[in-house]
């Protein structure tokens, strides 16, 4: 997604395109990032959204720093002067204005997600200043703290999530606790906690129809497993 730029001297015009390329770069990632962490927090993998929040957050401030630290010195090679990159500095600062909002709606949709399930979050998002920072270190810095606080929400998310789900195993019949194992030993679910948050939506009654058919699926899929693993076993003593 982000391109290293070389220390080849570049036109003013290319700058200014490398500039809102590097932006969008950002934009696209943290866009990307969001949406997969709604969609595993949605199926109940928590602990895998706070996996991928954490490594991949991280990945794309180093990959920001990096391309705006090298847009810097271009734009000393290219004599930009101070009031010229005041201007870009301003594009920026808007930008970052709107992907801060992008995720302070993340973390919100945790929380009511989290409201729903009767779980209470404490932690806040660390919200950008209404007048950012002029600098590149700070406005880095600030979407750093964002990253690390949302990284603390989804934590104790997946925490009170894995409480939650303790005590709603504890209160589901044995019947429909058996149905949930084998749904997750099928692949059909990756954890109990995520069978556990489908059917929290769901409902298991409702979706019994669909549990029907798709063990059946999966008993199929099984059988033919071992049937195929049973031809390749005669092969090899033939």
């Amino acid at each position: 997604m982000y391109t290293v730029y070389s220390d080849t001297c570049m036109s003013v015009d290319e700058f200014k395109r490398k500039f809102e390329e590097s932006i969008n770069n950002f934009r696209l990632s943290i866009e990307k990032l969001i949406a997969n962490v709604e969609d595993l927090i949605n199926k109940g993998n928590i602990e895998e959204a706070y996996r991928l929040w954490r490594s991949e957050s991280k990945n794309i401030l180093e990959k920001m720093r990096e391309s705006l630290n090298m847009l810097r010195e271009e734009a000393k090679t290219l004599g930009i002067t101070d009031e010229e990159l005041k201007k870009y500095v301003d594009i920026f600062k808007e930008s970052m204005r709107d992907i801060s909002n992008r995720l302070e709606g993340l973390a919100k949709k945790i929380r009511d997600i989290d409201r729903r399930k009767g779980i209470v979050l404490s932690i806040d998002i660390d919200r950008m200043p209404i007048v950012i920072s002029s600098t590149v270190e700070s406005m880095v810095e600030g979407f750093r703290n964002i990253f690390d606080s949302i990284g603390r929400i989804i934590e104790d998310s997946m925490k009170s999530f894995e409480k939650f789900s303790m005590v709603v195993s504890a209160r589901i019949r044995k019947n429909d606790l058996e149905i949930i194992d084998n749904l997750v030993a099928s692949g059909i679910f990756r954890s109990r906690s995520e069978a556990i948050a489908y059917f929290i939506r769901k409902g298991i009654e409702a979706s019994r129809e669909w549990i029907e058919k798709a063990l059946e699926q999966a008993k199929k899929i099984r059988e033919l497993q071992e049937s195929i693993r049973k031809e390749l076993g005669d092969l090899d003593e033939e």
